[in-house]
């Protein structure tokens, strides 16, 4: 294809790249919030396997949910933001987004923590 005479739809068998481990990253002060973002705006135009979204912590306070292909992508990842943007950033535990079933409904659904599985069982 080219920019003129683009394709109507992607190859069959290219999927988007999905994200398997999560972690939260939070600026130490509140004053680089902005600078982490516009640092994770960057990194994520040369790495389309990373993604990040907003997010909010009682203790820690605002920050971003990243999500990367594994432990070894999230250390390079903030191995890059401390080397390249000079930023010092705390990053939560790792965790992965699991699959259930409810035997009630009979359908899938996911969760990113046992809170949510709570949460899950209470709305049905």
């Amino acid at each position: 294809t080219t920019v003129l005479a683009g394709a109507l739809e992607s190859l069959p068998s290219f999927n988007k790249v999905q994200a398997k481990v999560y972690a939260g990253f939070y600026p130490i002060d509140s004053v680089s919030f902005s600078f982490l973002k516009k640092a994770l705006e960057k990194l994520n135009l040369n790495d389309s396997s990373f993604n990040f979204e907003l997010e909010s912590s009682p203790s820690l306070g605002f920050g971003f949910r990243c999500g990367f292909l594994g432990s070894l992508h999230l250390e390079i990842i903030k191995d890059r933001l401390e080397k390249e943007f000079n930023l010092d950033v705390l990053v939560t535990a790792p965790t992965v987004t699991f699959e259930c079933f409810s035997s009630l409904t009979k359908k899938v659904f996911y969760i990113d923590s046992v809170s949510g599985l709570w949460l899950e069982f209470l709305r049905q």
